[in-house]
């Protein structure tokens, strides 16, 4: 009798702390959101990577520039890269609301000198 009362003891307590710490981890996480936009001509970006850095955490901005990822308070840096823009780190404060702007790569031409044969 004594050992299934303790049993039952041990089974509720590791529920509780179970269900604590999985709330807690729940309460370190938050939805950063935003815009991305081009600095150049000021309209949105669509199909830039947004990255937590350091991690696999990866979403991406839609058609109207708008990007939506979930981070962890330890999670600090968003990482935003286009292949036509240069990438861009931003570290994250109490906000969860930020406009990112991303300038355009420097296309370098190579030039090729015309040889008379």
């Amino acid at each position: 009798m004594k050992s299934s009362f303790f049993l039952r003891v041990c089974f509720v307590s590791t529920a509780l702390i179970a269900g604590l710490c999985g709330s807690l981890n729940a309460q370190d996480l938050r939805t950063v959101q935003g815009l991305v936009i081009d600095g150049e001509v000021a309209s949105p970006l669509e199909a830039v990577r947004v990255t937590v850095k350091g991690t696999e955490n990866i979403s991406g901005s839609q058609s109207d520039g708008a990007f939506y990822i979930s981070v962890n308070k330890a999670d600090s840096v968003l990482v935003f890269t286009h292949k036509d823009y240069e990438p861009v780190e931003i570290r994250l404060t109490k906000s969860n609301d930020y406009k990112i702007v991303l300038r355009p790569k420097k296309v370098v031409k190579e030039f090729t000198p015309y040889v008379k044969p």
